[in-house]
């Protein structure tokens, strides 16, 4: 790998591009070999080492001075980092994911390493002399914690030691883990009828009653499912595997809008440089001990810093106030985090584009500048560099996939970027419509409010009258799961109800999707949403604008402020309004 990377003419690469070098090539080589070896960690710190380098310098024997660190390279892109994946942080990930496979398919490999490894559903602790399993053995407690049984019939679940509560029944009952291989039973052994069956002395120890009566028993014969509870569908890939290792930092607002397909990635490295303080400037070279007299290159006035020479020099402040013409705006240019801040609370994607690109254009252009003076024999003017920059926001303004509107037209006509308008749609009348007899209509919407869901439904009948209303509080999940969570209850409440012909209404089509694949539907909701089905209601679904939806999408806002589940007989007051606008017929608007 080393005389790899070495043999790579990397000098001719910009830093960004050298970056994507190492993600598409030497984590691909990498990719075959992590997935069934887990390498050493001194290993793979020796090989990190070597792509930094290789990054920063073009070799991997030349070490830069000025560089940002390798931790806060391999934050995401939202998290002020270039998004690199730590060779170590690839190889767990992908040994996770075959710990994974190993507890959960029933393949060649998987039976034989069961037979040789395992020992009533548990890996066996002591050592065996295996280059594979050695790995496995690391991470497969992590498997086993962070996954859930979905219980069906319950015969491959095993009941002590299995972990289908939550927890493992030998945890909750903190049992010694001497005594976990003298265990046997399954799950099913204690399912009679549909129903649970233990004795009360197991039942009213700690939790356990309420974690059983949490648990929906399918009224069919539905296969046992060992799911990852952190996946939607309940599978574990390789891209979950890496999101679940890596530890999450302070999402910024500009951290993922410099990197676009409009902004060249060379120009957008300066900002993200300059931000972390690692510009390679007369000043941060004298902090790591080079010995140079500084001098701004471009002004002759001033001692050279990175806020000297991108703010306040005399160059640099005739460009921002050039820019700040051309778009209009003051610039303020007291810190790097406020450059972006000219840009519109309000503007269309495409004009947005151009302000973003303007600045780092500008920043680019002065340091390109400040290059030239020092290392070739070129003088750059003030009007070379406006050119630049001119051109540099046409080319950026033109690749663009950003929609404007027609009053940007003379904005971008004046850096020579073609419009690309949006398609103007139409505004649309929204009315809430009665169902016909014998059917009653129930709108159920979803919501979600700082990562904590709930949902809402209303049943009216053929004459719009209420006929029941219900608000849950879902918890920590997301809002595809609260609205079929959402439909389910609509389901069970009709059915308690005694009425059998339901016509579901949503804002939401994905949610409607459901009922012709039920393979969507969350794992987690899986015996539920079978049990639903199995009711005998017979229903329709159709959807409808959220501006028709008011009335559920005020009831869902209602479930934040309850814990579990409330039934109203009654018409609450903050629906009244939209509840009796729809049953008038008073229409709604969609503004494009």
């Amino acid at each position: 790998m080393k005389k790899k990377l070495a043999t790579w003419k990397g000098t001719i690469l910009s830093i960004m591009g050298r970056v994507q070098l190492v993600k598409s090539i030497i984590h691909g080589m990498l990719v075959y070999s992590f997935h069934v070896y887990f390498w050493p960690r001194r290993l793979l710190r020796l090989l990190d080492l070597w792509i930094k380098k290789f990054i920063w310098s073009g070799d991997v024997l030349s070490k830069k001075v000025c560089t940002v660190s390798w931790s806060v390279m391999c934050r995401r892109w939202s998290e002020r980092g270039l998004d690199i994946k730590p060779t170590r942080l690839i190889n767990e990930a992908l040994i996770l994911k075959l710990a994974w496979e190993l507890i959960t398919k029933d393949t060649q490999w998987s039976i034989l390493f069961k037979k040789r490894y395992f020992s009533n559903g548990r890996p066996i602790t002591h050592h065996f002399k295996s280059s594979v399993w050695s790995g496995i053995k690391a991470v497969v407690g992590t498997a086993l914690e962070n996954s859930l049984w979905i219980v069906g019939t319950g015969e491959r679940i095993q009941f002590w030691t299995d972990n289908w509560l939550g927890e493992p029944l030998v945890d909750l009952l903190h049992i010694d883990t001497d005594f976990h291989g003298l265990l046997r039973g399954t799950v099913s052994e204690v399912i009679v009828n549909g129903g649970w069956n233990l004795h009360a002395a197991l039942t009213g120890y700690g939790d356990i009653k309420n974690r059983m009566e949490a648990i929906v028993l399918p009224t069919a014969m539905l296969p046992d499912v060992l799911v990852w509870v952190h996946a939607p569908d309940g599978i574990l890939t390789s891209k979950l595997a890496l999101s679940f290792l890596r530890t999450s930092t302070t999402l910024l607002p500009w951290g993922d809008q410099i990197w676009g397909p409009a902004f060249p990635p060379s120009h957008s490295c300066i900002y993200w440089r300059f931000h972390h303080g690692k510009m390679p400037t007369d000043e941060n070279l004298r902090k790591r001990g080079c010995i140079v007299v500084s001098v701004c290159s471009l002004c002759m006035v001033a001692g050279e810093s990175s806020d000297h020479l991108f703010l306040a020099c005399q160059f640099a402040t005739q460009l921002w106030h050039w820019v700040g013409g051309k778009l209009n705006c003051v610039i303020d240019r007291s810190s790097v985090d406020t450059l972006l801040s000219c840009r519109p609370a309000r503007c269309s994607s495409q004009v947005s584009d151009i302000y973003i690109t303007a600045i780092l254009h500008t920043l680019h252009t002065i340091w390109w500048a400040r290059n030239s003076l020092r290392f070739t024999t070129v003088t750059p003017t003030l009007n070379s560099a406006k050119i630049r920059i001119h051109s540099h926001i046409a080319m950026s303004g033109n690749v663009s996939t950003g929609k404007c509107l027609p009053s940007d037209f003379s904005f971008l006509d004046s850096f020579a970027v073609s419009p690309y308008c949006r398609r103007v749609k139409e505004i649309i009348l929204v009315l809430w419509k009665t169902p016909t007899a014998p059917w009653l209509k129930v709108n159920t919407d979803g919501s979600v409010i700082n990562g904590l869901a709930a949902c809402g439904g209303l049943f009216r009948d053929n004459l719009g009258t209420f006929r029941g209303a219900f608000y849950c509080n879902v918890g920590a999940q997301s809002v595809s799961y609260a609205e079929v969570h959402d439909i389910i209850s609509a389901i069970e409440f009709a059915a308690r109800n005694g009425w059998r012909n339901i016509w579901l209404e949503s804002d939401s089509t994905s949610a409607l999707f459901f009922f012709s694949n039920s393979t969507l539907v969350p794992i987690l909701l899986r015996n539920r949403w079978h049990n639903a089905r199995n009711l005998g209601i017979q229903t329709v679904s159709s959807h409808i604008f959220r501006e028709g939806n008011c009335c559920a999408d005020k009831l869902a806002n209602l479930g934040h402020s309850i814990s579990g589940e409330l039934w109203l007989d009654k018409l609450p007051e903050e629906v009244k309004l939209d509840f009796y606008r729809d049953r008038c017929g008073l229409p709604n608007y969609r503004f494009p």
